[in-house]
């Protein structure tokens, strides 16, 4: 059987391109998948479509549109060829992780990996492998996702397929960072940034490794490394427009504030912050959660209800633009 080709995967470059040729055929894709629905047998051909276009719906950040119309097409196309139901399944999967519903994305990514086991796709099985580490480091199963990372990394280097190395480097150092291991995380993610920057990735890769580093620097004490790192990672994500990516920076920012003593601030950026969160859904993995609830609460103690909640509300009001400038004054 001919193995799927992983549409995830695309550098800056072909990502501009696709979506030159996608965005202005954005309501026509829809409408072409809605179709296929209600159609005898032709589900097939929407699924084959929406399997592909993971990555257009992360760009997007519309993961519900995406995980919606996967489900329906998944269910419609029961009998689809395995390599279909095995790309729709790990899209459906991811699509569920980058939302923050971890627990949703288990039971397709477990699917697809075993369709892509039963086809030989070797990219595809670590690929599925690699989800459910990005699920177990969501919930706090630290130990699974490390295995399912390492599985994933050796198939990796064993198929010499970069892409995935440097995937796989990014959540293992991932996992690093919330367990503590701050030196070797700090390495990983460097070694991952290296390997977007030689065209093994894309500007979003870049960003994440950077907001963790951000996360870390402030972690160990260091709020002016801290401060660069986040304004690195916030930069991309609002060139890219790249809504989840933004939310884990505000998130970043509004922690950050909080360390540098400045509430006020703290409590606009979680305004700000939710209002994306509570667009795309929980998004954010367990111990992130936690570390941003439980700041979030400090500085409500330290402004008091009605101020943290005037200044809270004014950060929820923001748009795009005005975000934008919102951030890049305050840094400066």
């Amino acid at each position: 059987a001919a193995q799927p080709h992983l549409g995830f995967f695309l550098d800056d470059q072909e990502m501009v391109r696709w979506l030159s040729i996608l965005n202005p055929e954005e309501d026509n894709l829809h409408a072409a998948m809605i179709w296929s629905l209600s159609k005898p047998n032709q589900a097939i051909y929407g699924l084959d479509m929406a399997g592909e276009l993971h990555w257009f719906w992360l760009v997007h950040s519309r993961f519900s549109e995406g995980r919606g119309l996967l489900e329906q097409l998944l269910d419609a196309g029961k009998f689809a060829p395995n390599d279909l139901r095995a790309m729709g399944m790990l899209s459906a999967g991811y699509l569920a992780c980058w939302q923050g519903d971890f627990t949703a994305a288990q039971e397709k990514l477990v699917e697809a990996h075993a369709l892509f086991e039963s086809l030989g796709h070797s990219a595809g099985a670590a690929f599925s492998l690699h989800g459910l580490g990005f699920a177990a480091n969501g919930l706090g199963e630290f130990e699974d996702a490390a295995q399912f990372f390492n599985c994933c990394l050796q198939i990796s280097r064993e198929i010499e397929d970069l892409w995935l190395v440097s995937i796989s480097l990014h959540f293992i150092a991932i996992g690093n960072a919330f367990q503590g291991n701050f030196e070797l995380s700090k390495a990983q993610f460097e070694e991952c940034i290296d390997l977007n920057i030689s065209g093994y990735g894309n500007s979003q890769g870049i960003g994440f490794s950077r907001f963790h580093l951000g996360r870390i620097a402030r972690l160990e004490g260091d709020l002016d490394k801290s401060r660069q790192h986040l304004t690195d990672a916030f930069t991309l994500f609002y060139q890219l427009g790249d809504r989840r990516g933004l939310g884990y920076s505000l998130a970043g920012f509004a922690c950050l504030a909080l360390a540098e003593e400045e509430p006020h601030r703290a409590a606009q950026l979680f305004g700000a912050m939710e209002a994306i969160r509570g667009e795309l859904g929980p998004m954010l993995e367990e111990i992130l959660a936690i570390e941003v609830d439980q700041s979030k609460e400090t500085v409500r103690q330290i402004l008091g209800d009605q101020t943290f909640d005037r200044y809270w509300r004014a950060g929820h009001s923001l748009e795009l633009k005005a975000l934008g400038s919102f951030v890049f004054n305050s840094l400066a």
